[in-house]
């Protein structure tokens, strides 16, 4: 395959013009070797490489001021609406549908950049200072086209993850409620055998904790679709929510003490549904992870403008590192996975964060070896 156009004062630009075709059968060939299933024609081979190239060949003879090379050195060059990032995002959707992962689609890049700084190199045995300042602009202008190519693949990728979470979760619900329906009716009496009705009932347990688990997985999904969690907010007592849980709780776990202490202005506009989930999840944690035998304290403390809800238990601080990515999704502390109940997807805390926030509030979490956690 023979080279185009050369000359020892050439300036890069040109000679990737001028030397197209063999620079995008390169890429055609690096193509052909990693391609998923039947080997398509060289349209989809080549995808958007050569609008990607001429783009870069664009860049590279536009003005560019200081401050601007350096912020491309440093990786902190943010591309605008160009034909470079556009050409970019489409590869990058390309290949997603392609079933390319995102190492091979960055594996692409890695090659045309070896391809065209060896023919280059080959065809200027002696560069000028112009030609080596050429080359670097070059490599900066791919290395744009690598991060808007790996930004746009892995957001295309999680968002497909995202919404098949979100079909699957909805799509469960319904035969989760025949279930659920069908085990209420055995339950009645004379409906099954003695024996079996310590079955029945954990059959109820059961899929009242996946119903748990799908509610928690809705809306993880919803926020990370760019939708808040929904509430609907309705006049309520807040000291009257929290102790309708208290008091549930406590019930099922006779063995701990369950204190709740209310002060100040309690009534406001709150998602009734959603102040239950909250604070439940916030109990149900420090029932877990809190000292055993400890009690743990309920307060709420509110004036005209604002209600602090405050959960404190004993017991084992949670590592200062583990602070700051407590409330993320999926995250669970190494020290606590063994202890994980059934019917947990560690999304409790990121939701109880959403739902501050739906309600224009914030959560945050203190805690010590001295006074214990408290959230």
């Amino acid at each position: 395959m023979g080279l185009g156009e050369t000359g020892t004062t050439m300036r890069l630009g040109n000679f990737i013009l001028v030397n197209m075709e063999v620079i995008l059968s390169a890429w055609e060939d690096f193509a052909r070797r990693y391609w998923v299933g039947p080997i398509p024609g060289t349209t989809a081979l080549r995808n958007d490489a050569e609008v990607m190239l001429r783009a870069v060949v664009g860049d590279m003879a536009a003005f560019q001021t200081v401050p601007e090379q350096k912020s491309k050195s440093e990786g902190e060059y943010v591309l605008a609406d160009s034909e470079m990032n556009r050409a970019a995002l489409g590869h990058a959707l390309a290949r997603v549908n392609d079933g390319f992962d995102v190492g091979r689609m960055v594996a692409e890049f890695r090659a045309l950049r070896a391809s065209v700084s060896r023919i280059w190199w080959e065809s200027v045995p002696i560069p000028h200072k112009e030609q080596i300042e050429d080359m670097g602009r070059f490599n900066e202008a791919l290395d744009q086209l690598v991060a808007a190519s790996v930004a746009g693949f892995t957001e295309r990728v999680d968002r497909s993850r995202r919404v098949f979470l979100g079909i699957l979760g909805h799509d469960l619900r319904q035969p989760l409620y025949s279930i659920r329906m069908f085990t209420e009716l055995l339950a009645k009496p004379g409906r099954v055998m003695p024996d079996a009705v310590p079955l029945v009932s954990n059959m109820g347990k059961c899929c009242d904790s996946m119903a748990a688990m799908l509610t928690d997985l809705l809306d993880f999904t919803s926020s990370q679709l760019g939708s808040a969690i929904p509430v609907r907010p309705s006049a309520c007592s807040i000291e009257d929510v929290c102790r309708q849980v208290v008091d549930e709780i406590q019930a099922a776990e006779p063995e701990r003490l369950f204190i709740l202490e209310c002060t100040g202005e309690l009534e406001g506009a709150w998602d009734h549904a959603r102040l239950r989930q909250i604070i439940s999840n916030l109990l149900a944690n420090a029932a877990q992870h809190g000292l055993d035998g400890s009690p743990i304290t309920t307060k709420l403390q509110g004036d005209k403008n604002e209600v602090t809800l405050a959960v404190h238990n004993l017991g084992d601080p949670i590592p200062r590192e583990s602070l700051g990515i407590l409330f993320d999704p999926m995250v669970r502390l190494a020290a606590q996975e063994k202890d994980r109940p059934p019917g947990s997807m560690g999304l409790g805390l990121y939701i109880c964060r959403q739902i501050a926030v739906a309600h224009q509030g914030e959560i945050h979490v203190e805690s010590s070896s001295d006074v214990g956690t408290t959230f």
